[in-house]
């Protein structure tokens, strides 16, 4: 999903989540991330071994998920009786799917 903010002149390329394949050559990045995207891949082994395979040799891959451990998420599962990072008010619980 491309956010709002996300820069103009930055490439953003979409992948299929079962397969977690990326259409592009190897090596073909210095920098390859990945925000909050491998807990909902088919493969998440896959998907990280993908993400290498994108990277030139010595450059970046950025790989975030949620921590269900920090102190924020613990204290709103016990007051809110949910996580954090899946509230309905959260970025990651906006639904994305077209209207029809």
């Amino acid at each position: 999903m491309r956010y709002d903010g996300f820069p103009a002149d930055g490439e953003f390329h979409t992948i299929d989540a079962v397969t977690g394949r990326i259409p592009l050559a190897d090596g073909v990045a210095d920098v390859v991330a990945a925000v909050e995207t491998i807990e909902h891949v088919e493969n998440p082994r896959a998907f990280a071994r993908e993400l290498t395979r994108l990277c030139r040799p010595g450059q970046w891959v950025v790989l975030t998920t949620p921590n269900q451990l920090s102190l924020l998420s613990k204290l709103t599962l016990v007051l809110r009786h949910e996580f954090n990072q899946f509230r309905a008010s959260s970025p990651a619980a906006v639904d994305t799917t077209p209207a029809g």
